[in-house]
């Protein structure tokens, strides 16, 4: 009997056998691994390992005009026992051993190499848990994982958003302490002559370094202005060798358009973003692995380093403490009596003494803000 393969029509059959068969379990402490064998025509190898091991791809909203990553997902294991405790798989296709069955004889590339060919394909499918979640397309759109291209944070339905990092995103945190020395005469010692402690002393800030790695990435869907062959057709031609020409005009700074991994380095959370508030994290660094897929196509893991620092509230907002101190605030020690009253704690900090965090102009602030939505979302 044969079954067809989720989400193409490709049918396959399944080798079963006595001891030994298809398939085959693996429990370990650190995940589940499963192996089958299925037998396809010869025809089909290459639309099967698609089907099987999934992709991505640039993707284009119609009705929105937006780009999004589309991905096909790769094969599950729904059936024995395998899934989590809200029984949802975890364990997919990553990789496939293709044995030919009964040669037919043979076939000549487009360079003129020669390779047999068979009548059928056995395919040995390992699947492996991975550690990020899998959605499919059909799951973003019903979870209302989507862009706002319609109205500023209203999700529009129909085009899916991996900046909501539910799925092909692993989280990996650092948290960590940083001294802060503070000058001698700001404390006292609590005697009863409360005499001052003339030397500095050290005030512990809670800092948290946070890496997320956006998985299999097509490279059309990389928002690096390095990386993106497509940056030549958006943004003009790369400017040739040696100096600029002078006069440098309006045409000249098409070749110097950035995409959001250089516009967003060295910035501050404009919005919410993983659950941090604005003005908390910071994007210091970006790593980018290339991969080239099972299908030749060009793909990265894109490794982002953020430096997430909240040591308390602000005490000098609207509303004293309402909102988490962040990047753009620094500790200061309270007045003393008779001292002039300033309050102490953490205080935000801006070139004309008027809080910015809500306005978020470029420029006042010592790190100006950016939307990091855009990090993970095709340019």
């Amino acid at each position: 009997m044969t079954f067809p393969i989720a989400g193409s029509e490709v049918r396959y059959t399944e080798h079963v056998k006595g001891t030994g068969g298809s398939p085959r379990i693996r429990y370990a402490a650190d995940g589940v691994s499963v192996t089958r064998t299925l037998d396809v025509d010869w025809p089909d190898l290459d639309a099967a390992a698609r089907a099987l091991l999934g992709y991505a791809q640039v993707g284009r909203s119609s009705s929105h005009d937006a780009h999004f990553v589309q991905r096909v997902s790769p094969d599950a294991i729904t059936a024995q026992v395998i899934g989590d405790s809200q029984l949802n798989p975890y364990v997919y296709a990553t990789e496939i051993d293709v044995e030919g069955l009964k040669p037919t004889g043979y076939e000549i590339g487009g360079d003129g190499s020669v390779l047999a060919s068979y009548e059928k394909a056995r395919l040995t499918v390992t699947y492996s848990s991975l550690p990020y979640d899998v959605l499919t397309d059909a799951e973003m759109l019903t979870g209302g994982y989507t862009q706002d291209t319609v109205t500023p944070g209203v999700p529009d339905g129909v085009t899916p958003d991996e900046s909501f990092l539910v799925r092909y995103v692993t989280r990996r945190p650092l948290p960590a302490v940083q001294m802060l020395t503070l000058r001698g005469g700001v404390y006292k010692y609590v005697l009863p002559t409360a005499p001052t402690i003339v030397q500095g002393l050290n005030k512990t800030l809670p800092r948290v370094g946070l890496q997320l790695t956006w998985h299999n990435v097509p490279i059309d869907c990389v928002p690096c202005s390095f990386l993106n062959p497509s940056r030549a057709a958006v943004f003009g031609p790369p400017p040739g060798p040696g100096p600029p020409v002078a006069p440098w005009t309006a045409a000249n700074n098409l070749t110097n358009s950035l995409m959001p991994v250089e516009t967003c380095l060295g910035h501050v959370n404009a919005g919410a973003f993983v659950g941090c508030y604005p003005g908390t994290l910071l994007f210091t660094a970006a790593e980018f692995r290339a991969l080239r897929n099972r299908f030749g196509m060009r793909t990265y893991d894109c490794v982002y380093t953020f430096l997430q620092f909240s040591p308390g509230r602000d005490t000098t907002s609207v509303s004293p403490g309402s909102i988490p101190a962040g990047h753009c605030h620094v500790f200061r020690p309270a007045d003393p009596p008779g001292g002039g009253g300033l309050p102490g704690g953490w205080i935000q900090v801006s070139t004309d003494g008027i809080t910015n965090i809500t306005l978020q102009l470029d420029g006042h602030s010592p790190y100006d803000f950016a939307d990091f939505r855009n990090l993970f979302r095709p340019p």
